[in-house]
C-alpha cells in the first residue's frame, strides 16, 4: 500500500497537473485570475514560476490573510475571499511569460502558462474628458481573437481594481449610469457614463474574460485616464504614467485653456503694439519727406522765379553837363544830355551862354 502510494506521488509530481490553462495578457496591462476551487482559509497557498528540472521558484506564498513571503513587491498579489482566490499580476513585460503553478499544500494545484498579446490595438494609453453632469463615451478596441468573449470595464482605487460593468448578462455590477455596448463587427466595445460625476474621474481598463473549466481570467489592457471638467472635450495628450498609478499626471483641461488664452492675448498685444509703431514710423517718415519735398520745391520756386523775372529799368534820368570856358566871354558852355529810358534814346540839348547876351 506504500509502496502504490509512493509511486502514484512520484507519477503526479513528474507529469504535473492534468490541465495546463493559457491565460492571455496584453503588455503594460494586468492579468485578474479567479480560481473556482474552494479554499480553506486556514491552509497555505503558494504561487509560483516553474522552472526547468520541475522546480517551482516560489513567488508569494500566504496563510489566509497573513502574507507569508512576497518576492517581487507587490507585482503579485493574492486575494481571499469567501473561500475564493484570486491571483493579480501587474503591469505585464515580456519576462513575465512563462509557466506558473497555483495551489494550496496537499489539496490541489493548477498550471498556467501566461503569454502576451502584442496586439497595437491593445497597448495605448488614452485621456478623455467628461463634463460634469453630462455623457462620456469611452471606446475600447479588442483582439479578432476576443470577439466572442465577455468585454468588461475596470476601474483602478489605488492598487485595487473593480469591475465597473461587463456584457454579461448575470453581471452583478451593474450600475444604472453606465451602460456597454459590443460592436462584434468592427471589434469595438463602448461605454458610456451618464451624469458624469466629480468621482468618476481616475483611471480605468478596458477587458476581455476568458471562462475555463478551473479558472476565470480577466486580461485587462488600454489604460484610460478619465478626467471630470467644466467643459467636455476630447485631449489628445498621452501622459507617461505608470499603468498602475492611481490618478492620471499632467495639466488640467482648464489649466491648459488658461495658458493657451493668456499666450494667444500676449501675442495680439504684441502685435497691436508693433502695427503702431510701424504706423507711426511710416507716418513720421511720411510727413518728413514731405517737408523736404516742400524744402526743395519752394527752393525751386524762388530759382525760377530769378531766372524768369524780367529786370526792370528804373527810369533814369541822366543830365551831364559839360562846361567850357570860353576865354573871350569868361562864361562856360553847358551841355545837358538826357536818357529816355523808355525810348532808350538820348536827348542832346546844346545851349551856349554868350555873356554880352545874357
Amino acid at each position: 500500500m506504500k509502496i502504490q502510494l509512493l509511486l502514484i506521488t512520484t507519477f503526479y509530481l513528474i507529469s504535473g497537473p492534468v490541465y495546463c490553462l493559457d491565460v492571455t495578457g496584453f503588455p503594460g496591462g494586468h492579468v485578474i485570475i479567479d480560481f473556482k476551487h474552494k479554499i480553506n482559509w486556514r491552509s497555505t497557498v503558494y504561487f509560483c514560476k516553474l522552472k526547468p528540472g520541475h522546480q517551482c521558484e516560489r513567488i508569494i506564498e500566504a496563510r489566509g490573510t497573513e502574507l507569508i513571503r512576497d518576492g517581487h513587491k507587490g507585482k503579485f498579489t493574492l486575494i481571499f475571499s469567501d473561500q475564493s482566490l484570486t491571483l493579480i499580476i501587474r503591469t505585464l513585460r515580456v519576462e513575465d511569460t512563462g509557466l506558473y503553478q497555483v495551489g494550496e499544500h496537499s489539496v490541489w494545484n493548477q498550471d498556467i502558462n501566461l503569454k502576451l498579446n502584442r496586439d497595437p490595438c491593445c497597448s495605448e494609453m488614452k485621456s478623455v474628458a467628461g463634463s460634469l453632469g453630462q455623457n462620456v463615451t469611452i471606446s475600447c478596441s479588442y483582439p479578432e481573437e476576443f470577439e466572442r468573449n465577455i468585454k468588461s470595464f475596470y476601474k483602478q482605487n489605488n492598487r485595487s481594481l473593480t469591475e465597473i460593468i461587463s456584457t454579461s448578462e448575470t453581471d452583478p455590477h451593474q450600475d444604472d449610469r453606465f451602460s456597454i455596448s459590443d460592436d462584434v463587427r468592427n471589434k469595438v466595445f463602448s461605454v458610456n457614463i451618464n451624469d458624469v460625476r466629480e468621482d468618476d474621474g481616475g483611471v480605468y481598463f478596458c477587458a476581455v474574460v476568458k471562462d475555463e473549466t478551473e479558472i476565470i481570467s480577466h486580461s485587462l489592457f488600454t489604460t484610460i485616464h478619465l478626467q471630470t471638467t467644466e467643459a467636455a472635450q476630447f485631449t489628445t495628450k498621452n501622459p507617461d504614467v505608470p499603468s498602475d498609478t492611481p490618478e492620471p499626471a499632467g495639466f488640467s483641461i482648464a489649466t491648459i485653456t488658461i495658458i493657451i488664452s493668456t499666450t494667444v492675448c500676449v501675442c495680439v498685444a504684441l502685435l497691436l503694439v508693433g502695427g503702431f509703431l510701424l504706423i507711426f514710423k511710416i507716418r513720421r517718415n511720411m510727413i518728413q519727406g514731405s517737408a523736404a519735398m516742400n524744402q526743395r520745391s519752394e527752393a525751386n520756386n524762388m530759382t525760377s522765379d530769378y531766372e524768369n523775372e524780367t529786370p526792370q529799368i528804373q527810369n533814369i534820368r541822366m543830365q551831364l553837363v559839360y562846361q567850357n570856358l570860353n576865354t573871350n566871354t569868361n562864361q562856360f558852355d553847358s551841355v545837358y544830355q538826357s536818357l529816355d529810358t523808355n525810348t532808350n534814346q538820348l536827348d542832346s540839348v546844346y545851349q551856349s551862354l554868350d555873356g554880352n547876351i545874357n
